[in-house]
């Protein structure tokens, strides 16, 4: 089979060249001459991708991603590729058919945020796939903690508050603003039963500034002495009033500093070696792709002896092709006697004919 990927890869519209005939040919030459004879593909899978590949759309040069994707797909499987494509496909700026699919392994920077964000929106309408049996209100904490870790604070406190942890809401909330503090603290309270005794309702009646609800409510239990306290602390402007509507418009976030960007660079490298150490180089080569550091992917990729794969990530995103690589592909075509296939590859190197491949 590798021959034959090689071959299709540099010719994606002469895959019809390796076609078969009927299942009953193969048959019949396999029980006479073995299965080292059979050098043709005989499957429907086979013959449907052919005519995929002879389409005007996957003829165009350079070969567009979706043309790789279908070759890569049918004669090879490595755990992740499906999303090996989207991180291509991101860091040249295209989308792939299908747009943003939240259960995915791996995303790209530029979308990680938003896909989590969709996550944490999918769980806490109940619309997820994932723990469908799980209780509403186990859905919310997870949701309220995607919200956390992507730093969306507002929406932490609104999940947690719906999932009935209003005190981790109200102590989170002022991280958002002052305004968005009281107006959970307010909510709070009128979620409060009237039977609900009124010291838990008092210290967030007066810190939203709605101490005259509270002295309202002290004449309305009889507590008329806690009531003239309350109302003298107000006369003399010593409880807190409730923020106006208005507020200046948010500053503009200042870019990332290089520490932060170097954080994050480092995290994605220790994850990189982590999938390493487990025998996954293509895992490995997402995690750097994910922060678009396209060169370390590809030197993953080509250590750990994934030619096709390093092959194709070199074509796609414009990246030097190694010549170890090339030697490889070659030697892979001349090995079915496809030379002028091996010859091709080799004049892809950067120098081209002028440098000769040991």
């Amino acid at each position: 089979v590798r021959p034959m990927l090689v071959s299709v890869l540099l010719r994606p519209d002469q895959m019809l060249e390796m076609l078969g005939g009927s299942i009953e040919e193969a048959m019949a030459l396999f029980s006479t001459e073995g299965a080292k004879s059979i050098k043709k593909l005989y499957g429907k899978a086979s013959h449907t991708l052919a005519t995929e590949l002879t389409l005007p759309a996957a003829q165009t040069r350079p070969v567009p991603i979706q043309v790789y994707q279908k070759i890569l797909t049918f004669f090879l499987y490595r755990q992740g590729l499906e999303d090996f494509w989207g991180l291509i496909a991101n860091i040249r700026g295209e989308m792939l058919p299908g747009g943003m699919n939240t259960h995915r392994g791996f995303f790209h920077e530029r979308e990680l945020i938003a896909c989590q964000k969709s996550k944490a929106l999918e769980l806490a309408s109940g619309r997820s796939k994932i723990g469908i049996g799980s209780k509403q209100e186990e859905r919310l904490q997870r949701a309220a903690q995607i919200m956390l870790r992507v730093g969306d604070l507002r929406s932490y406190c609104r999940f947690m508050a719906q999932a009935g942890h209003w005190e981790r809401a109200i102590c989170i909330a002022p991280a958002v603003s002052l305004k968005f503090w009281q107006e959970l603290s307010s909510e709070y309270v009128e979620t409060l039963s009237a039977e609900a005794d009124i010291q838990e309702a008092a210290p967030f009646l007066l810190s939203t500034g709605r101490s005259s609800a509270l002295v309202d409510a002290f004449i309305g239990r009889g507590d008329l002495d806690h009531a003239f306290v309350v109302a003298k602390a107000e006369c003399d402007q010593l409880l807190p009033t409730q923020l106006s509507g208005s507020s200046q418009p948010p500053a503009p976030k200042p870019p990332p500093s290089d520490d932060a960007r170097a954080k994050l660079e480092d995290v994605a490298s220790v994850l990189a070696r982590r999938h390493a150490e487990m025998g996954e180089p293509l895992l490995a080569a997402m995690c750097h792709l994910a922060v678009s550091k396209s060169t370390r992917a590809l030197s993953f990729l080509s250590r750990a002896h994934e030619v096709v794969l390093a092959y194709v990530l070199a074509d796609l995103l414009e990246l030097p092709k190694d010549p170890l690589l090339l030697k490889f592909l070659a030697m892979s075509a001349e090995h079915d006697e496809l030379y002028d296939v091996a010859a091709e590859y080799l004049l892809q190197h950067p120098q081209g004919p002028d440098i000769h491949i040991p």
